[in-house]
């Protein structure tokens, strides 16, 4: 009798481990046939309703912002589930390929992230392409309660493509390379703000220790000026913020920019937060470090403070030598005004060179934002000084002997070589 009750008792068990793994290899095979029909990809989430017959709804996002040539570095994932009864759900992500996967949230256990709709630092797509859709999956097992996906986002890190710029000081920022999309141009929308008196002159002063400056931008005077364009990276979206001068915070002065107050669709910072969705570049070029101006040190110099969103907005600073690509480093959390230098010595040689800030906030939670003042571009060419006399000296019986005449030439150099 306890042999039988020992058999009925394992080919239970054996029944319930078999539906278990059947269920979890069909709910993956599941996934790879509906790779075979993949939704269109967007730079835009729109919220969707999760099916309730065990189908999986699929989103598929774009970062316009990926560099070509390039591989992934870190994932950051965030998203919204509105539902009954989250334990009856599965989420995971894909690349376009379908061949890695991350689950995030697996029938009521967290699998990847602090909590459901989180998960930071995704390692397993590190090297993949940065070019690419990234697809949410999200499926309800259990029938009979509906659901919805409302927001979705992603906020990739990259491998620098090319020279990276070397920060001097200011708060460390982490290393990526970000692009303009191609066909995306410069903003033409009028600036709204009542012109204010003309600055001095800020091109090509020369100051006395052989560092030229090449802008000095303290938003003091009208912004933008000659020499900066503004864009939006992702135009299609229905939207436009650019970055503008504002009087509501500043470094130094009264003025300093801020990355939405601009654009068809500009905020005032009094009044508002960053919006949701913005990707707003700032740039200043191109400007000459070619071998002809003989430069043998070039820098950036800017103030910047911030509240942003950690691990899903950033504000990122890089230079570009195409006015495309750029490679630099990005910033997130909340600091007062500091002083960030950055070595541009990467780009000597190069007779058209790109300076540009780039804000990126995602669909949900906003702050103030970053403010960045008192811009300086700057390169340093050697100086020389000329010396010219006769030297003499005595001889063995302490006699002055004739003079030889001798040039001197002194050059200057920067601290740093």
């Amino acid at each position: 009798m306890k042999h039988s009750l020992g058999l009925v008792i394992g080919a239970l068990l054996s029944l319930s481990l078999y539906i278990s793994t059947d269920s979890s290899v069909r709910a993956i095979g599941e996934a790879s046939t509906a790779l075979a029909t993949k939704p269109l990809c967007s730079t835009q989430f729109h919220e969707q309703e999760i099916p309730d017959d065990g189908s999986w709804l699929q989103v598929c996002l774009l970062d316009p912002a990926a560099p070509d040539g390039t591989t992934v570095t870190k994932a950051n994932v965030k998203y919204r589930i509105e539902h009954p009864n989250t334990d009856q759900l599965e989420v995971l992500l894909t690349r376009e390929d379908g061949i890695i996967r991350q689950h995030l949230w697996e029938r009521g256990s967290l699998v990847k992230g602090p909590e459901l709709g989180k998960a930071t630092g995704l390692d397993i797509f590190n090297g993949t392409p940065a070019q690419g859709g990234w697809y949410f999956w999200v499926r309800d097992a259990v029938p009979g309660q509906s659901g919805w996906l409302r927001d979705a986002s992603i906020s990739i890190y990259y491998t620098p493509v090319g020279p990276l710029p070397i920060q001097i000081s200011g708060t460390p920022g982490r290393p990526t390379s970000l692009r303009i999309p191609p066909g995306v141009e410069k903003s033409i929308t009028p600036d709204r703000d009542e012109k204010k008196s003309e600055g001095e002159v800020q091109s090509l002063l020369l100051e006395p220790d052989g560092w030229r400056i090449l802008t000095l931008e303290t938003f003091e005077s009208n912004f933008p000026g000659a020499g900066w364009a503004l864009v939006d990276n992702n135009p299609n979206d229905g939207k436009e913020y650019l970055w503008d001068d504002d009087d509501f915070r500043s470094n130094d002065g009264y003025w300093a920019a801020w990355p939405a107050n601009g654009g068809a669709d500009g905020l005032d910072p009094a009044f508002s937060t960053y919006p949701p969705n913005a990707q707003s570049w700032m740039i200043y070029g191109p400007f000459d470090l070619g071998d002809a101006t003989g430069a043998t040190a070039a820098e950036a110099i800017f103030w910047l403070w911030r509240q942003i969103e950690e691990n899903y907005d950033y504000i990122f600073f890089g230079a570009s030598g195409d006015g495309a690509t750029f490679n630099g480093l990005m910033w997130d959390g909340t600091a007062e005004w500091d002083g960030v230098q950055i070595d541009l010595n990467n780009y000597l040689g190069d007779s058209t060179v790109w300076a540009g800030w780039y804000f990126y906030s995602d669909n949900v939670v906003q702050y103030e934002g970053p403010w960045v003042d008192n811009i300086m571009i700057r390169r340093y060419t050697p100086g020389q000084v000329t010396a010219q006399g006769i030297l003499e000296y005595p001889d063995r019986n302490d006699s002055r002997s004739g003079g030889v005449s001798l040039t001197f030439i002194f050059t200057t150099r920067t601290l740093r070589g």
